[in-house]
């Protein structure tokens, strides 16, 4: 007797509404077209932190520490592998240089140094959510005992120390190959902004309740303030900023509350809404979309946008269709009964 399959659970609207709104500017930033002031700085303190915000709220153990790691590696790991790889055949087919400088200017920094800048520099997300997954698993062995306020403020003493130890020493231009390997990684910076993604993740079950639309306008305004007066370039993956670090916090969390509202509000979009169901396939993609516009058809930076923008639903369609297993759509890999890890292309 075949064992009943258990329903999908139902998307949440104004989730997918944030993520859209989010991976939008993701792909806007990409093709080069950002504004240069103080709305551009209040908009690089919201694009990524939601996007962080949103994957520590949606972390969850309840199947086992396992279960949850193996998940993340077929959501992260497997579509980094997959995407770099066919970013770098991309970009060796269409590079105009010999096969010797190819190999120079590609695989080997690389792969010695794991640089993700070398191909498909959007993927360091992917690397940073891996990352912090293990590092919740990590504290939440050490402080499992602890109160959820006691551990928001461990993490939070945590992070600003990393931050001012990173901004002090300069690791970012280290020379040190292990430093090297951990900013590249995205393991500084995964610690660095550990609590945009550990406090939803303690708190997730008050972020998903329902709540009066009432209160969250009464807020709103005082969001708007702090995110308007906090807000400074934040460049995630390199930790570059000149804000100081309570600043850093305040503008994020500030900007993730004043997404919620609106997306709360207005809950669907169409065609935001779709993308950003499918964020992390034009994550994945998007780059090579750019690259391919920017430098085989030379097209300026809104060709690039109407481009990628106008190829979206076709390459969801073909990455869900043909390649759902490399493009976190479905597991490759499963644990079975023994709790073995394996390979399976079965749903």
């Amino acid at each position: 007797m075949e064992t009943p399959k258990q329903p999908k659970p139902q998307r949440i609207e104004y989730v997918d509404l944030m993520k859209g709104i989010c991976i939008t500017l993701v792909v806007v930033f990409h093709c080069g077209i950002y504004p240069n002031n103080h709305f551009g700085e209040m908009l690089s303190t919201l694009r990524m932190p939601t996007f962080i915000f949103l994957a520590g709220t949606f972390l969850s153990f309840s199947k086992g520490v396992k279960a949850t790691i193996v998940k993340k590696v077929n959501r992260y790991i497997l579509p980094i592998i997959f995407f770099t790889l066919l970013y770098i055949i991309v970009a060796i087919v269409t590079h105009p240089l010999n096969t010797v400088l190819k190999i120079k200017i590609y695989l080997y920094p690389g792969v010695f140094y794991l640089d993700p800048d070398r191909f498909n520099g959007a993927l360091w997300f992917l690397r940073y959510l891996f990352f912090s997954c293990l590092i919740v698993v990590f504290i939440e062995r050490i402080l499992r005992s602890q109160p959820k306020t006691v551990k928001s403020i461990v993490v939070i003493a945590i992070s600003a120390a990393t931050f001012y130890i990173y901004r002090h020493l300069d690791i970012g231009n280290s020379h040190v190959y292990v430093l090297q390997i951990m900013k590249n990684l995205c393991i500084f910076t995964a610690i660095v902004f550990l609590p945009l993604y550990y406090i939803p993740y303690l708190l997730r079950g008050q972020i998903l309740m329902a709540h009066s639309k009432h209160k969250l306008l009464i807020g709103l305004p005082f969001a708007i303030i702090i995110w308007y007066f906090t807000a400074h370039w934040i460049h995630t993956f390199k930790i570059q900023t000149e804000a100081n670090y309570l600043e850093v916090l305040l503008s994020s969390f500030s900007a993730v509350y004043c997404c919620y509202c609106c997306a709360y509000f207005v809950k669907r979009i169409p065609f935001i809404s779709f993308l950003g169901r499918y964020s992390i396939i034009i994550l994945c993609t998007s780059d090579i979309v750019i690259y391919l516009a920017s430098y085989k058809a030379g097209l300026p930076n809104w060709g690039r946008l109407i481009v990628t923008t106008a190829t979206a639903p076709l390459i969801i369609y073909f990455c869900r269709r043909y390649i759902p297993h490399f493009c976190a759509q479905k597991d490759l890999l499963k644990i079975d009964e023994n709790g073995k890890i394996k390979f399976s292309l079965k749903d």
